[in-house]
């Protein structure tokens, strides 16, 4: 696993975790697989829950189908393309988890990890969209 500062001569603080792919995808899905099994645990009963329960299945689903069409060998500007969507998608799983917490539905330890990890997600995605538009240009 390498490390990247974020930037180059940056402050060296503040570092970022470069995974291998297989690890990357691992981590997605195992998100995927989490915010479809809090989706199913939202209580019913109103417009709000229903909506939130929606929208996150939405979100990780669309999420899960990118994750692996990112492990499919492809053209590196639909990579790009496809690894900024990923970042809508693990930006919008955290938006709904943090609508569940704030709701206070399940426990609230469990959905910060989760908004954690997607805050990972997202930085790491980032760290890959801006490496791949260095390889564009």
């Amino acid at each position: 696993m390498e490390e990247y500062d974020g930037q180059k001569g940056a402050d060296k603080t503040i570092k970022w975790r470069i995974m291998n792919p297989q690890e990357i995808k691992s981590r997605t899905d195992t998100l995927v697989d989490a915010c479809m099994k809090v989706a199913r645990l939202i209580p019913p009963g109103d417009q709000l829950s229903e909506l939130i329960r929606m929208e996150l299945i939405r979100r990780a689903s669309d999420l899960g189908v990118l994750g692996k069409s990112l492990s499919q060998p492809q053209v590196v500007r639909y990579f790009g393309e496809r690894l900024n969507k990923s970042v809508d998608h693990v930006n919008g799983c955290s938006f709904w988890l943090e609508r569940i917490r704030a709701e206070k539905w399940l426990d609230e330890a469990i959905i910060t990890s989760l908004i954690e990890e997607c805050s990972n997600l997202a930085k790491i995605y980032t760290l890959s969209v801006k490496n791949v538009e260095g390889k564009l240009d």
